[in-house]
Formats: structure tokens, sequence, C-alpha cells
């Protein structure tokens, strides 16, 4: 009978042990869900509508600090290069509002529905917590711009071209076409139709001998009275390298592969010229249908594999780029400008 008693009184007091510890869990839990709670955002998802490709997109997603410390704003990751998020400033009081800003370069998408994502890292005391911001539209394409974005290596003689093209009956009236530089200069061309009776116009640009040194971020920006395409805006990243400590063999991609026919993958090997092991941090893609790897190897070389999603591809042909940031042997940016094509 003693031992009997006893078995009860120990299931009891593990069944006791078992209750608190859920309760316990079950506080912590809401402790952590109601610390996630302090940053309230109006909404986190939001529909724009119907939106023609090149026309500006953009929207500001409000939240208010509803907790009892201060909430600071670690960063905003998008989901692909063609979204620029910026924040009013880092760090909000309680009570204290805000504005995360998202805008997306459209001319570099698809037709069609699309959802553009930013994840929001912010600290509340010692703990880290993310949030999901959502932009979603369905866009139409009218006016075709290629490339969308574009990567100009200064110091090395080239063509560099943006195609416009109207897929419309009439042509966009272009009033003028202006360079965020006055040492990149735009010219336009007299408009034309391709073989399938579209109107094309040319615009040429040309990089001055006296651009400066680094990587510089400009826009090309075309005019028109069209009321629907008052502006489109291109932006142009342009490189002229001073004295380099690394070497990219290719320095320039192109992926070619028959209409319809996935693209092969290409591989690019990156060597310090003193020849030291060569260590990636980063890579950035400019254009979403890109994805990028990389691998220490062979010897003291590190190899990048460029892959290319053709599903994800708003042209048939484009241009794009990738930055590699390496930071050993150097901390150093290399940009591998990409072509892409059908054979």
């Amino acid at each position: 009978m003693a031992l009997i008693r006893a078995s009860i009184s120990r299931s009891a007091f593990f069944g006791s042990a078992q209750a608190w510890l859920m309760i316990a869990s079950s506080i912590c839990l809401l402790s952590r869900n109601q610390a996630q709670a302090d940053l309230r955002f109006s909404a986190t998802m939001v529909h724009a509508g119907v939106v023609r490709t090149g026309t500006p997109l953009a929207h500001q997603f409000t939240f208010v600090n509803d907790g009892p410390g201060p909430v600071e704003l670690i960063e905003a990751k998008p989901s692909c290069g063609c979204l620029r998020p910026s924040v009013t400033k880092q760090v909000y009081e309680p009570g204290e509002q805000g504005r995360l800003k998202l805008e997306v370069n459209t001319l570099s998408q698809a037709s069609g529905p699309h959802n553009w994502n930013v994840r929001l890292q912010y600290r509340i005391g010692e703990a880290t917590y993310e949030t999901v911001l959502q932009l979603s539209a369905k866009l139409i394409t009218e006016v075709l711009v290629q490339p969308a974005a574009m990567v100009v290596i200064a110091d090395k003689a080239a063509n560099h071209e943006i195609t416009l093209t109207d897929l419309r009956a009439r042509p966009l009236p272009i009033t003028e076409v202006t360079a965020s530089s006055p040492k990149l200069v735009a010219r336009l061309s007299e408009q034309f139709r391709d073989m399938n009776g579209h109107w094309l116009r040319k615009i040429s640009l040309q990089v001055a001998d006296d651009y400066p040194d680094g990587r510089h971020d400009e826009v090309v920006e075309i005019h028109s009275s069209d009321p629907s395409y008052p502006s489109l805006k291109v932006p142009v990243t342009i490189v002229r390298r001073s004295e380099q400590h690394l070497t990219a063999t290719p320095s320039q991609v192109t992926i070619a592969a028959p209409a319809g026919q996935p693209f092969p993958s290409r591989i690019v090997l990156i060597r310090s010229n003193n020849e030291q092991p060569v260590v990636v941090d980063q890579i950035t893609s400019e254009d979403p249908a890109i994805t990028c790897h990389w691998a220490p190897g062979p010897n003291t070389m590190a190899t990048l594999k460029i892959q290319i999603e053709r599903a994800q591809l708003h042209a048939s042909n484009f241009h794009s780029s990738v930055t590699i940031h390496v930071v050993k042997p150097v901390d150093e940016r290399i940009v591998i400008p990409i072509d892409c094509k059908d054979q």
C-alpha cells in the first residue's frame, strides 16, 4: 500500500511539474509575441493594382512603436535588386511613428502579377525580430526599355546603348533625354520601325575621359509628352577602376541559348594578382533572374557560378551585372557585366 501511495505521489508531482512547464512556456511565448507586437504596422501587405512597366511604383508602410521601450531598425532586406527600401531614421521611441518607403524599378520586370518583399529586422532590448512587408501589383508592358539597368566599365572601350521599343500604334513622343552627371552624355537617335512594325529609338551613352574612379550610380531619364509616361528612368552604374588587386576571368559574361531552352551556367574565376587566397563575402545581382554561388578553389582562386532563370526574364535579350564583394586578401568589389540573348 505504501508503494502504491508513493507511486501516486510521484505521478502527481511529475504531472504538476509538467503543468508548470507548460504555463512557463506559454508565458514566454506570450511575452515574445507581445514584444513582436511592439512595432505595429498599419498594413504589411499592399496591392497597388494595375501598373504600367516603367512608371513609378512606390509605397510607404507606416508603423508605430507601441512598446514601453525604444525600437531600433537594423536592416531592410529586399527580395531582389529592383527594390529600394528606405526609412526615415533608425531608432523610434515609445509612441513614435515612422515610415518605410519601398520603391520598385518596374522597367526590369516582366508583365503579369508580382509580389515584392522586404524583410525588416529590428531590435527590442536584447532580442531581435523580423517582419515581412509585401507590395504586389499586376504589370502591363506597352513601352519596353532594354536594358532596364546598365553597367558601364568606363576604362574599357565599348558601345553603350539603350533601346526603347513602343508596342503601341503611336510612338512615344520623346522630348528630351538627360543624365544625372554632366560627365555622362546621352544622345537620342531618330525613330524607326523594326521587322515587327514596332517603333524603336536608340540612346547612345558616352562617358567622359575625366570621369572619377570608383563605382557611381547614375540615372538616364527619358522625358516624354505622353501623360502616361512623363519620364522613364534607367539606372546606370559606372565603374572606373584604378589599380586592381583582383582579376576576373572572363571579365564580362555572355550567355546564349536557343529560344525557349534553358540558359547554360557560366563560370568566372577570381584570382589575386599576388596569388593569395581569395575569400568572397557577398554577391549582389542586379536582376532577380540571375543567381550566383561561389566556392573556394582551385588553388588560391575563388570560383563563381552564374545561372539565369529564363522564366524570370522580362525580355529575350537583356544586359545586367553582378557585383562580387571580396574581403580577402583585400576589400575590393568586382563588377561583372552580363549579356543574355537567344541564339
